[in-house]
């Protein structure tokens, strides 16, 4: 799906003089499908009007006007449907933004929606969860400056031009602190830090238990370890220690294969009131403080990215999966908002959010479904963290990477399912 813009921005640039001249029909060529979500209480109505009483006298055999979802045929395909909300029942509204029935019309090429209600994006529910099975490519102009937007490619180059003087010293080292007794050596921190170099860092320190070290460094030599000490099978707080990766790092990520302990909590407690970088909590990270207290995310010093799936979101706010699926956006951006951080809910389509605007990233495939997906994508947050001064650009662009890796990994095989991390990181030097 690609977002077009507001429809204030469409009006300046082209819809004034639409009506006026004969090429409103020129530039719907290129759609199937135009669906006008109208609300009466926009106030720019009229200029709806105008236009759909030109569609009518131009498409008269093409035309159809909803007011019931009785009305709704979908054995027949039309160039053009309008939703005429303002005259149609509640049941109507209610059956737009929860039925996956309209979704599953739009298997046509194109299909763009105007949509007019005052809160902007109001079907986005059919563009998350199950209802991308049925989505093919749909460009949205909504109806005001919407804190809503499809992040669906990359707007801007990806890297900053680079001196040639330069050395690995300017470049983000960052750390990585995770593993236990329980998931020994967890091999995936290893190509979890090398995501993080693939991604631009020069340096990355992987912070595992002792006698996981030789393992790890065997794995991938370009990996620096500090060794952590032990407590019941679990990485010990340790004030020293985390002073040290405080000030070797710029990002930090923690949280993969740590088990959830008290000393992990302790470990987060103090990361967030004496590190200024930048900090993702994932997996076992978010896990302690829903087991131990999500209070701690009142004050911290530093920028703060949360990467949960459905299900640990779910676990830290206490409420079902279900509940949690059905208003994810909501959910998201008040979680957010509450606690001054950007959180990067992981599903079918990602969305990104500092409580203030949100990104809704739909790129990839379920071969993304499996162990190590998210692993990787805190990688690509940490490898480019000197390329984005919004967490909320950060976050949105690299849920897009890792995405939109899984899109160019299924083009060299027969299913998705033959997906792993290793064709993952591949791609990653394609994008």
């Amino acid at each position: 799906m690609n977002y077009l813009g507001t429809k204030e921005d469409f009006l300046s640039f082209e819809s004034k003089e639409l009506v006026e001249k004969e090429n409103l029909l020129d530039y719907f060529k290129n759609y199937n499908s135009i669906l006008f979500l109208v609300d009466e209480k926009d106030y720019r109505f009229n200029y709806l009007e105008r236009i759909y009483e030109y569609l009518k006298l131009s498409l008269k055999d093409s035309l159809i006007e909803m007011s019931t979802p009785s009305n709704l045929d979908l054995s027949r395909r039309y160039d053009i449907i309008i939703f005429n909300i303002n005259e149609a029942s509640e049941n109507l509204k209610k059956y737009l933004l929860s039925s996956n029935r309209v979704v599953s019309y739009l298997e046509t090429s194109r299909f763009l929606v105007f949509d007019t209600f005052s809160y902007p994006l109001n079907l986005i529910s059919n563009y998350l969860n199950e209802s991308l099975n049925h989505l093919s490519k749909v460009d949205v102009i909504s109806s005001f400056k919407s804190n809503v937007a499809l992040f669906d490619k990359l707007n801007k180059p990806l890297y900053k031009n680079i001196n040639r003087d330069t050395s690995k010293g300017n470049y983000p080292h960052v750390s990585i602190i995770g593993g236990s007794k329980k998931y020994k050596g967890a091999p995936y921190l290893s190509y979890l830090a090398s995501t993080s170099l693939y991604m631009g860092a020069s340096f990355t320190y992987l912070c595992v238990l002792e006698e996981q070290v030789n393992s790890l460094v065997y794995l991938d030599p370009q990996v620096i370890c500090i060794p952590l000490k032990e407590k019941g099978g679990v990485i010990s707080f340790n004030k020293e220690t985390l002073n040290e990766i405080i000030s070797k790092s710029e990002a930090i990520s923690f949280g993969q294969g740590v088990c959830i302990s008290k000393e992990g909590y302790k470990i987060i407690s103090y990361l967030l009131n004496n590190f200024k970088g930048r900090l993702i909590l994932d997996a076992d990270g978010i896990n302690c403080l829903s087991k131990y207290g999500r209070d701690i995310l009142d004050n911290h010093s530093c920028k703060l990215i949360l990467t949960p799936h459905l299900g640990e979101f779910a676990r830290l706010i206490n409420k079902d999966v279900s509940e949690v699926k059905n208003n994810a956006l909501e959910l998201a951006k008040s979680f957010a908002s509450k606690y001054k951080l950007t959180l990067l809910l992981k599903s079918a389509s990602s969305i990104i959010t500092d409580g203030k605007f949100t990104y809704i990233n739909k790129e990839g495939n379920t071969g993304l479904a499996k162990a190590g997906s998210g692993d990787i994508l805190d990688g690509i947050i940490l490898g480019l963290v000197d390329q984005f001064d919004s967490d909320l650009e950060l976050g949105a662009t690299s849920s897009y990477i890792l995405g939109r890796c899984a899109s160019l990994a299924k083009e060299n095989y027969l299913s998705e399912r033959n997906i792993t991390y290793r064709d993952i990181l591949i791609q990653l030097k394609n994008i």
